[in-house]
């Protein structure tokens, strides 16, 4: 497991390269299929929450998929962006949906859960505890329920994509984003 450090540095790498244009990419754009629920922009294929972590665990283990907690609020113009670019595209929801069980979480929520670790919390004081402090932000859990990846902020359809595959691969394991991405291409 990831300690406090390793997140935040992982984090920064990421928000840094997004922010600084290191990585820049296109698509082309597909209309917008999500649906706004409560303020926040919702895709019909995100799996719908048991509000304890452990059983949506448990669920993303028996389908043989990871466990990715998508991390949102209301007013996120970057989250709007993300569904409106990034989850329109055939060829992204494809690859997130046979390997993810994608369980969207909202930074400021106040609806119960109970956390990975078995305790009751609201969905704010579980983001305070996951250090998730600007959205969107997606998390990716091993089925041990240990972070593995994490992906703060928004990044153009083509590294999002990357993004995705880079932890399928597993390749945090042994390489950083950066190092895996000189030899991959991606559309």
């Amino acid at each position: 497991m990831l300690d406090r450090r390793q997140i935040l540095n992982k984090s920064l790498t990421i928000a840094l390269a997004g922010g600084l244009g290191l990585v820049s990419f296109s698509s082309k754009r597909v209309a917008a299929k999500s649906q706004v629920l409560e303020g926040i922009h919702h895709q019909n294929w995100f799996q719908e929450t048991s509000f304890d972590l452990q059983k949506d665990l448990a669920n993303a283990k028996k389908s043989n998929k990871n466990l990715v907690l998508l991390w949102e609020q209301i007013g996120c113009i970057y989250c709007a962006k993300m569904h409106a670019n990034v989850f329109t595209r055939p060829d992204i929801v494809e690859l997130i949906t046979d390997n993810f069980h994608v369980v969207q979480m909202d930074m400021r929520g106040k609806r119960k859960f109970v956390g990975l670790d078995g305790r009751e919390a609201t969905e704010s004081q579980i983001a305070n505890a996951m250090i998730v402090n600007a959205t969107p932000t997606t998390m990716f859990l091993d089925h041990e329920g240990d972070i593995t990846f994490r992906a703060p902020g928004y990044v153009k359809p083509k590294f999002f994509k990357a993004i995705y595959q880079y932890v399928i691969e597993k390749a945090y394991e042994d390489q950083t984003i950066f190092e895996w991405l000189k030899t991959h291409k991606f559309s």
